[in-house]
């Protein structure tokens, strides 16, 4: 099998992506690591992407065979869920702004990935990341304009995160269920 193949054999869409590493986070309820908390927060932003992304640049797009309710899934229920999880179960530390650049390595690699593979093939998953049909400049605006939300995003959700600090505290040994502590409602 050739690369190019190989590259055209894996047809990767953002929303499915983000949705399978957030809906694995959400349903871990676990206490994660300061990285994975970072990693989690990049998953709410880019779950929130999604649900902009789809309603802004997307909406009025043919989404070929994608049934309707899991358009709803992906693009309207999930980046809601995971942005209320983000907010109401909080992490427990704060998270540093300056570890931030991690959070955006998954979609700068997708990107990437999604550049290299369009140009490799000629199919790009979403119209704004073709350059043919408007060229690179419109491309490279289209994406800069989504990085400034992401970083508009990620701060807001980093800086509601920790000053909010869990409005929901696990209970040890129940990682799936939570209490509202009675401090916590005063």
């Amino acid at each position: 099998m050739t690369k190019r193949a190989a590259l055209a054999g894996i047809r990767l869409i953002f929303a499915a992506v983000m949705f399978i590493i957030g809906a694995v986070l959400l349903l871990r309820g676990a206490e994660l690591g300061p990285m994975g908390q970072v990693l989690r927060c990049s998953s709410v932003v880019c779950m929130a992407l999604v649900g902009i992304v789809f309603n802004t640049l997307l909406r009025d797009v043919d989404l070929g065979s994608l049934l309707p309710w899991i358009n709803v899934l992906l693009h309207y229920v999930m980046p809601v869920v995971v942005v209320a999880d983000w907010l109401v179960q909080s992490p427990p530390r704060p998270v540093r702004f300056r570890n931030l650049w991690i959070a955006v390595l998954i979609p700068v690699a997708y990107l990437a990935y999604s550049l290299v593979r369009g140009a490799a093939i000629n199919w790009y998953p979403y119209p704004f990341l073709n350059p043919g049909a408007s060229g690179y400049g419109a491309v490279t605006v289209t994406c800069l304009g989504i990085a400034v939300v992401f970083i508009v995003v990620s701060a807001a959700l980093v800086g509601l995160a920790n000053r909010l600090r869990p409005l929901v505290r696990r209970v040890a040994g129940h990682a799936a269920n939570s209490v509202v502590t009675e401090r916590r409602l005063q």
